[in-house]
């Protein structure tokens, strides 16, 4: 079996399953990677098996020499670290460790008992170890842009000029443009218009003039070139009567605040968004380059994701055309990224690279839980999908659709319909413009053991070496506070929002804010006679510069903090308070993203 689907060229997903019985069968399912350059969806709910089926192609590309870069808006595709050739019981502990004690169960056994059933499901799918070593030692990166988590990446230093494969074609030049303007102004805050926003209209002309120049830019250019334009007219209008100068100075100074922000200056970190130094090192082997993006805020993740886009786009306008698959880009949950009836600075690059990739040996991978979760232009070009289980009569009947008219004979529409809403986990449709039929199959098991979200702890460990050999030094709370944070004698907080102070046995006094959350869960389920309570304390530390909360990274406590003393200690000093929280009446938001974390 390893002779087949080790062949150079193919990708081993899985097994066929057998429509009748719904268990795998000996036929493998194998997909050549070529395939990949008309591009591949994955829909499924939460729980289908998305991120398995992922993974596990990234996999094969890896082990086929072809590299990867991976958008990861949740932080499951972390995992992909997470390899062991030997299966070492002492090497899973750190991954395991949560689940055992949560279970109750020792680490050290239950890490033996993880190890043991991951090595038997691996062989179970005929693969070896020396399979897994062989992907083992494929270079995998965690980069945490605006963090120094994990490898933090440079991607503010400057706005390098495009390419001339770029400046040179029209329309291309021009969907790299607006996508640039549109999302440094989603970064300020301003959801442009590019039709009547004085903003955008401004903005893109100072980076035309600027790309056209051969003017490299960054921030700090273009909020001198915002306060004093070169040119003194936009179109037939004067400039100071299309945009006064009073105007453009307040808009220069939402740049100049963002540049001014503590936590700006760790995307100004790490090295240069280089996609060829990502995807390759100094002897052309292929690297996984994972972009994990879920502690950034909604606007930072939209302008992070639409820059990686336009740098791919540059790069691959400049490689020579290919039929064979020589990249790929991998996004986990396309959701707001590039919707239907929106329009985020994302989708026209996502777009672009839907269209024009294949010419380049590009092959897009996107993965969602939801067929309405990508444009219909975009859909148009994909080759290939994947299909899990649906929760949905709606969502089925879509699939449905788009599995039909040209259904192959193994199965009717019904039937489908039956199958959609009943599906195992792991187990998929594959409908392929390669194909003849539509086939069912269940994943192998893939080489990377499967956590989950990794926690910043886990992302630091996993990438210390890195950052050892490239000397980048983890920010934490306490280090940008000693760097940043200007103590208040004074804290002015809401009266809906109750406070409580640590005794300070040295009373010096000095607090650093955290948010502290008493909780009681209840599980039930009938069916199953499940009926139990359970109460958590969390502590979540604050650093003043967060623009969103993250309760995935919140502590559980032994102490209740409600016991503390609740009025403030005389001369007591204060780091600053961010402003979600400042702003957050009775802490509602903080409270309703808690209730999503906990469920």
């Amino acid at each position: 079996m390893q002779e087949i689907y080790e062949k150079l060229g193919l990708f081993y997903l899985g097994k066929d399953v057998d429509k009748t019985t719904m268990e795998a069968t000996e036929a493998l399912t194998l997909l050549k990677n070529k395939n990949f350059t008309t591009h591949a969806a994955i829909i499924g709910m939460t729980g289908s098996g998305k991120t398995g089926l992922g993974v596990g192609i990234i996999e094969e590309a890896a082990i086929d020499n072809i590299p990867s870069i991976v958008i990861d808006p949740k932080g499951d595709m972390g995992d992909l670290c997470l390899t062991d050739p030997n299966f070492s019981s002492s090497t899973f502990e750190p991954w395991v460790k949560d689940e055992a004690k949560a279970k109750e169960a020792d680490v050290g056994e239950y890490a033996k008992k993880i190890s043991n059933m991951w090595k038997q499901g691996i062989e179970s799918f005929g693969q070896t170890t020396e399979r897994v070593a062989k992907f083992h030692h494929v270079k995998k990166t965690i980069y945490t842009p605006g963090s120094t988590v994990g490898i933090p990446i440079n991607i503010m230093s400057s706005m390098e000029v495009p390419p001339a494969e770029i400046m040179e074609e029209s329309d291309t030049f021009a969907t790299y443009l607006k996508s640039t303007t549109t999302s440094l102004l989603s970064l300020v805050g301003i959801n442009a218009d590019p039709l009547d926003s004085k903003e955008y209209i401004l903005l893109a002309q100072i980076i035309t003039r600027s790309w056209l120049a051969g003017e490299d830019l960054g921030i700090e250019n273009i909020i001198g070139k915002i306060i004093r334009p070169s040119f003194k007219k936009i179109g037939v209008l004067p400039l100071d009567d299309f945009y006064p100068q009073d105007e453009r100075f307040k808009l220069a100074t939402k740049f100049n605040s963002l540049l001014a922000s503590p936590s700006f200056s760790l995307w100004l970190q790490g090295n240069n968004l280089d996609i060829q130094k990502l995807l390759y090192d100094e002897n052309g082997k292929a690297k996984v380059a994972i972009f994990s993006i879920s502690h950034l805020n909604d606007e930072e993740r939209m302008f992070f994701v639409t820059l990686l886009l336009n740098k791919y786009i540059a790069w691959m306008r400049q490689q020579s055309g290919t039929s064979a698959l020589k990249t790929m880009l991998y996004m986990d949950e396309i959701f707001g990224f590039s919707p239907p009836t929106k329009n985020p600075p994302s989708k026209e690059p996502m777009l672009l690279l839907l269209k024009q990739a294949r010419a380049f040996g590009v092959g897009v991978v996107l993965s969602t839980q939801n067929p309405v979760d990508l444009d219909y232009k975009g859909l148009s070009n994909i080759g290939t999908w994947f299909i899990g289980r649906l929760q949905t009569t709606q969502d089925i009947q879509r699939v449905i659709d788009g599995l039909g008219g040209k259904v192959g004979s193994s199965f009717d529409k019904n039937e489908i319909k039956r199958l959609l809403a009943n599906l195992k986990k792991r187990t998929f449709f594959l409908k392929s413009a390669y194909l003849d039929d539509i086939r069912l199959f269940t994943t192998r098991w893939v080489m990377s053991y499967l956590k989950g979200p990794l926690k910043r702890d886990e992302i630091a460990a996993l990438m210390q070496t890195q950052k050892e050999t490239q000397n980048i030094k983890m920010k934490t709370v306490d280090t940008l506070s000693q760097e940043h944070d200007k103590l208040e004698s004074f804290q002015h907080i809401d009266d809906s929002i109750p406070q409580y102070y640590e005794p300070d046995a040295r009373q010096k006094n000095i607090f650093s804010s955290t948010l502290g959350a008493k909780v009681k869960v209840h599980f039930y389920q009938q069916r199953r006679g499940i009926d139990e309570e359970r109460e958590l304390l969390l502590s979540l530390a604050l650093n003043g510069e967060e623009q969103s909360l993250s309760w995935e990274d919140a502590v559980k406590e032994d102490m209740d903090f409600t016991n503390f003393p609740h009025i403030v200690p005389k001369g007591a000093k204060f780091h600053p308070l961010s402003e979600i929280i400042l702003e957050d009446k009775g802490l509602k938001n903080a409270i309703r993203k808690l209730k999503d974390t906990l469920y």
